[in-house]
């Protein structure tokens, strides 16, 4: 039998170098508020969380999420607080356990009190060229710099042909099938190579997998499924936007480090521009309900393509749309773009990424977080 939640934290001040030895408060009781105080400890409240980790114990969070958040975050407490320290340090115990915070502070989003807002956190000036990967993979984030053409058109587009084949009748409706995970694989092996509505859908479906997983305390053992390739795969785009998974592409095989994707995390912060932040929204709230409901994939998913349309003004008619966004809304992930090394970055570039920045103007935090506080967020309507 198990030892109850509240026991097990309290064991943990009695092992040597433990978390809670970190603390110079007195300790709460309630295990939530411990998590919270063993998590500031480490310096997370500096990060760009969907919301603060406060707030986690705000949204009647339930027993199995809070014993995995408190497992995985006491567990490797020192390499998590060695990569707040250094962000430039690849550990994967701190970078799993730091995308499934994330994972479940967008969870308190999602279901917790809608007027709580994504709180503004600026980014993080990193070093230039700090991030290294192939050119497939750069071509999925270089895609985000023009999102609007490479991205939502393209995947607007997609959405038209798909309804005008299905009022033909030359394609088929989603089974709606029952509300399990083994359902929401069965679609995603089925679409996944079928066309460009199809491999949105699958994007969709597969990181709805992994957000169902974050929320289950068992994962569900279904043949020829790799359950942490699901999470890892759901993770990158919790961290990054999910526009991503608007790409008419298979993007199962485009998988990248967690650690390149928590600098990207870091440089963005939190703060979108309002426009972004709602087109992100919707596509969350459907990823989010396709999790809970599998069997309503097919109404979620054009629920989400309608309000996509009725946001950007999109009209068939019309060759090229206009979709009336602010440059900052547009350009917002333009800025990744100097982080990512080319060929072209000289031998004291990277001797520099590798040692972390040393001067004021590539800080790891901006010396002045106070406009974070995590008790009063602040509107979007400053960025536009």
């Amino acid at each position: 039998m198990s030892m109850p939640l509240g026991q097990e934290i309290a064991s943990l001040s009695l092992q040597d170098e433990g978390p809670l030895n970190l603390i110079d408060k007195p300790l709460e009781h309630d295990a939530a508020a411990t998590f919270v105080m063993v998590a500031n400890s480490l310096g997370l409240a500096r990060l760009p969380w969907f919301v603060p980790i406060e707030i986690l114990d705000l949204c009647h969070m339930d027993d199995c999420r809070r014993k995995l958040l408190q497992r995985q975050l006491f567990k490797c407490h020192w390499e998590i607080r060695a990569w707040v320290s250094d962000p430039y340090r690849e550990d994967n115990r701190a970078s799993l356990a730091l995308c499934s915070i994330l994972t479940h502070t967008l969870l308190a989003y999602m279901e917790g009190d809608r007027g709580i807002d994504r709180y503004l956190c600026d980014g993080v000036r990193l070093a230039n060229g700090c991030i290294k990967f192939s050119t497939g993979l750069s071509d999925t984030v270089t895609k985000l710099y023009d999102w609007p053409s490479s991205i939502l058109d393209k995947a607007l587009w997609a959405m038209e042909t798909e309804c005008k084949k299905q009022t033909k009748g030359s394609t088929e409706s989603i089974p709606s099938g029952d509300d399990s995970v083994s359902n929401l694989f069965s679609i995603f092996n089925k679409y996944k190579r079928q066309g460009l509505y199809a491999k949105i859908l699958s994007n969709i479906v597969i990181t709805a997998m992994g957000l169902r997983y974050s929320m289950e305390d068992e994962v569900t053992n279904i043949p020829g499924l790799n359950a942490g390739e699901i999470l890892e795969y759901k993770s990158q785009y919790i961290i990054l936007s999910p526009l991503v998974l608007l790409m008419t592409k298979d993007l199962m095989g485009k998988s990248m480090s967690r650690h390149w994707h928590l600098l990207m995390w870091m440089s963005l912060g939190s703060a979108r521009p309002q426009q972004l932040a709602e087109y992100e929204s919707i596509i969350w709230t459907a990823v989010h309900h396709i999790a809970k409901r599998p069997s309503e994939v097919e109404s979620s998913m054009r629920l989400m393509f309608d309000r996509l349309k009725e946001m950007a003004h999109f009209d068939p008619r019309v060759k090229e749309n206009n979709f009336g966004l602010s440059s900052k809304s547009t350009n917002f992930f333009a800025k990744l773009a100097q982080l990512i090394h080319s060929p072209a970055t000289t031998a004291d570039d990277l001797q520099s990424i590798q040692r972390g920045p040393s001067n004021s103007s590539h800080r790891i935090f901006p010396p002045d977080s106070s406009h974070r506080s995590s008790a009063t967020p602040t509107s979007y309507s400053a960025l536009d």
